[in-house]
C-alpha cells in the first residue's frame, strides 16, 4: 500500500464529477455523466492519472471499463483524437486479471481531504459484511463533516467500524482528543488497522463483541467516551437485542454524559423498528435526526434510504446535540438517489463483458 499523496487544487465541476466516481469505483452503469465531455488529455491527467489513482489504483476491470465507455462516448461525438485511449486500453487488456477480490477505493472530498480504503469487492467476505463500505457509513461520514465541532476535544468511539470510512474521516477532519474504532471480526480489524496506517491518522482499533454483554460494556466504560457513532450495525435481528443492551449499559452507567449517533440503511424496515423498540424498551431516548440531502457528497451505489437517530439516556437527554432537529415518526429517511447513467455507451460495453462491481 502507498500513502495517499498530497492533492492538487480542485478543478472544474465536470472533471471533479468524473474523478469522484472513478476513484470511488462506482459501477459505470450508475454514473452521472457531465453534459459536456471534457478534453481527453484533461480526463487522463486529472482522473485516470490522478495521484490517488496512481498511488493506489482502482481495480483493473474498473479502469478498463471506464476507458471503453469514455472512448465510446467520444467516438459518438466524433471530434476527439482517441489514440491515447486506445493505447491505454491495450495496456490494461494485456495485464488484465480476473481475480480482483480486493481493491482500493478513494473518496475525494476536497483538495486537502481524501480517504483511500483497501476493501473487499464482495459484499460478504471472510464470513463478514464488514470488509466493504456501505451507504450508512457514507451518510455518517457526511454528517461528521457537517458537525466537526461536536467532536472537538472529545473521546469518540465507533461501534462496528468496518474498514473505517467514517472513523478515519473523523480522525482527519475533527479534533477529537481520542478516537477508538471497534469491531468484532479479526479480519476486519486487521484491514481497519491497515487503512488507519494508509491514511496516516491517529486512531485505535479495538476488538468489541456485543454478544459479550457486561464484558463489552466494561470495555467501553474503560474508554469513557463522550460520543458514540455507528453505521450499518442494524442488519441482523438476532444481534439487535445484544447491541441495544450494550448501548443501554454504557449510556446509563457512564460517569459523564455520553450520546450515540447512528445511521442505518433500511433494507428490512422491521429490523430497524425492532432495534428502536429495544432501545426505547430500556428507557433510552431515541430521537430521529433530519439530514439534508444537499449534504450528500459521496456517490451511492443503491437506492436504499438511510435513517439517522440520536440516542441518549433519559437523565442525560439535552436536545440531541448537533446535526439538525428531530422530526416526527420513528426516523428520518434520507433518500439515496442512484447515480443516473446514459445507458447507450454503458450497455454497449455490458454486452461484451461483466460489470466491474
Amino acid at each position: 500500500m502507498s500513502e495517499p499523496p498530497i492533492l492538487a487544487e480542485e478543478d472544474d465541476a465536470a472533471l471533479s464529477l468524473l474523478r469522484r466516481q472513478y476513484l470511488a469505483v462506482i459501477p459505470l452503469r450508475l454514473w452521472n455523466w457531465p453534459s459536456t465531455l471534457p478534453a481527453v488529455d484533461a480526463v487522463i491527467s486529472t482522473v485516470v492519472d490522478h495521484p490517488l489513482a496512481m498511488a493506489n489504483p482502482p481495480p483493473t476491470k474498473h479502469r478498463l471499463r471506464f476507458l471503453k465507455v469514455w472512448l465510446d462516448k467520444l467516438e459518438r461525438v466524433g471530434t476527439a483524437d482517441c489514440s491515447e485511449l486506445y493505447e491505454r486500453i491495450a495496456l490494461l487488456v494485456a495485464g488484465n486479471t480476473d481475480n480482483e477480490d480486493w481493491c482500493y477505493k478513494s473518496y475525494w472530498l476536497s483538495a486537502s481531504v481524501a480517504i483511500t480504503l483497501y476493501e473487499s469487492t464482495k459484499m460478504v467476505s471472510a464470513a463478514t459484511t464488514g470488509l466493504c463500505t456501505w451507504n450508512g457509513a457514507l451518510t455518517l461520514a457526511e454528517w461528521v463533516l457537517e458537525n466537526t465541532g461536536l467532536f472537538e476535544g472529545k473521546t469518540v468511539v465507533e461501534l462496528g467500524s468496518g474498514i473505517g470510512l467514517a472513523g478515519i474521516l473523523l480522525a482527519k477532519g475533527c479534533k477529537a482528543s481520542r478516537l477508538v474504532l471497534t469491531d468484532h471480526s479479526q479480519d476486519v480489524l486487521n484491514t481497519l488497522r491497515d487503512n488507519i496506517v494508509l491514511n496516516r491518522v491517529t486512531a485505535e482499533a479495538q476488538h468489541l463483541d456485543w454478544t459479550d454483554g457486561d464484558a463489552a460494556v466494561q470495555s467501553l466504560a474503560k474508554v469513557a467516551p463522550d460520543v458514540l457513532i455507528a453505521s450499518d450495525v442494524v442488519f441482523d435481528p438476532e444481534l439487535c437485542t445484544a447491541l441495544a443492551g450494550v448501548i443501554n449499559g454504557l449510556l446509563t452507567t457512564a460517569t459523564k454524559p455520553c450520546e450515540l449517533y447512528i445511521a442505518s440503511t433500511v433494507r428490512n424496515p422491521a429490523t430497524l423498528v425492532q432495534f428502536v423498540a429495544e432501545l426505547r424498551g430500556h428507557g433510552l431516548v431515541v430521537t430521529p435526526k433530519v439530514l439534508s440531502t444537499a449534504s450528500q457528497i459521496f456517490p451511492r451505489t443503491d437506492t436504499f434510504s438511510v435513517e439517522f437517530h440520536h440516542v441518549a439516556a433519559a437523565a442525560q437527554e439535552h436536545g440531541g446535540g448537533g446535526g439538525g432537529g428531530g422530526s416526527g415518526g420513528d426516523g428520518y429517511a434520507v433518500e439515496v438517489g442512484r447515480y443516473g447513467a446514459e445507458t447507450d455507451a454503458v450497455d454497449a460495453v455490458d454486452a461484451v463483458e461483466d460489470d466491474s462491481k
